[in-house]
């Protein structure tokens, strides 16, 4: 095969690169982690874009290393992951918040992090079988 001809249904630029489209570049990633909610909450505030701190009314199930989402009705969201522990309920996290966010309509969630359904590393019994997807017993 010549270097040209990979990948055949991709067109190539004139420099031999593949083309990137104007949504690759600008839609934020999404990283399909499988998660197992722990808890869910309100926030006591309002966090505006930049911050990397959220106030929760209910910090039970919020530790360092804990999946942190946020999401709205409009179908907004922000994953991160918490860095620090959480004093006087305020949460920080591993990455900045990419909007404001309203505290009557956000919820928080708490989860940890799975990686598919793995049951001979040590996954719970309760997590999703994901067995057969990618040839050694987990999904990925």
């Amino acid at each position: 095969m010549g270097m040209n001809s990979w990948p055949n249904s991709v067109p190539q630029e004139t420099n031999g690169g593949i083309p990137v489209n104007l949504q690759d570049q600008t839609t934020r990633a999404l990283d399909l982690n499988f998660i197992q909610q722990q808890q869910s909450t309100t926030m006591l505030t309002n966090p505006l874009v930049g911050h990397r701190q959220i106030v929760v009314a209910d910090q039970t199930g919020f530790d360092v290393g804990t999946v942190v989402g946020l999401f709205d009705p409009s179908g907004q969201f922000y994953f991160g992951e918490q860095v620090d522990i959480v004093i006087a309920q305020q949460v920080t996290l591993d990455s900045p918040l990419d909007r404001d966010w309203d505290k009557a309509t956000t919820t928080v969630l708490a989860a940890t992090k799975k990686y598919g359904g793995c049951r001979n590393r040590g996954f719970p019994a309760d997590f999703p079988d994901w067995s057969g997807w990618g040839g050694n017993g987990c999904c990925c």
